[in-house]
């Protein structure tokens, strides 16, 4: 880890949703962030006293099991509704998608753009992820608060916890209480333009004859303002048509001094 973050406070104290629902995580975790006017960044410590027992997974983006993971809920536009979910395991293997319904419904077909780096070592695993504000769609203004909570799992007691609790019965993190981030100022949120093309083809043999058939069609999004996106789908193949993601965008050059307020 950086000698960068040694000078940061952290949010930390994390309590368990299960097995010991309200009690104190068992292993401390601790997050930091700081930005720049392009990158919002963390660095998350995961003590684990049984660092040959950590869980920890090389599969493919968001399919099966991930092992251990640390999880960062970020609501840009602080209406506790919606937010970006952001999780990753030691071995690297990042996920991430949108939520929305305060936490009820997860869109797994939002895909950000974000650098992450992870070390497993004595005395835990850490994490630390730079997040590109050009990414994320929040309101563009100074002295912004988000909402913000931090979540992490340990597959060797099947526990889960939170900065801000989440109880059984919830089942999951409720955006509406999230804790704040507060302090960002100097950020200007993105104006995204997706293109993606696509190409389907067929070939198919009767009686010695052989016969092709292709299809060319395009699909784009703009987001010319922060509350406004057009979806345009130019000879759509229906078959691959899905839930319309939000995108993401953050910033500024300075370390922030309150990151994590509660």
């Amino acid at each position: 880890m950086d000698i960068c973050w040694d000078s940061l406070p952290s949010a930390s104290g994390f309590i368990q949703k299960t097995p010991k629902e309200g009690q104190p995580s068992i292993e401390s975790t601790a997050v930091k962030i700081c930005y720049d006017r392009k990158y919002l960044y963390f660095a998350l410590y995961c003590q684990d006293k049984h660092p040959d027992k950590i869980s920890s997974r090389l599969i493919p983006r968001e399919e099966g099991d991930y092992g251990d993971i640390v999880i960062i809920l970020l609501d840009t536009y602080n209406d506790k509704r919606g937010a970006y979910k952001l999780f990753i395991n030691p071995k690297g293997i990042q996920g991430d998608a949108y939520l929305s319904e305060d936490g009820a419904n997860s869109d797994l077909s939002w895909n950000g753009v974000w650098s992450s780096a992870v070390k497993i070592d004595t005395s835990g695993w850490t994490a630390e992820l730079a997040i590109p504000f050009k990414n994320l769609r929040f309101a563009d203004g100074e002295n912004q608060t988000w909402g913000i909570n931090f979540g992490r799992y340990i597959a060797l007691n099947n526990e889960v916890s939170y900065w801000q609790p989440v109880t059984k019965q919830e089942g999951y993190p409720r955006i509406s209480k999230c804790g704040k981030l507060c302090g960002l100022s100097g950020i200007k949120p993105g104006r995204n333009l997706e293109i993606l093309p696509y190409g389907l083809g067929r070939t198919e043999k009767y009686s010695n004859q052989r016969i092709s058939a292709g299809k060319l069609g395009l699909d784009a999004k703009w987001a010319p303002t922060t509350n406004m996106a057009w979806d345009i789908t130019i000879n759509p193949d229906f078959a691959q048509i899905e839930a319309d993601p939000q995108n993401i965008n953050l910033s500024s050059a300075n370390f922030m001094g309150k990151q994590a307020d509660r």
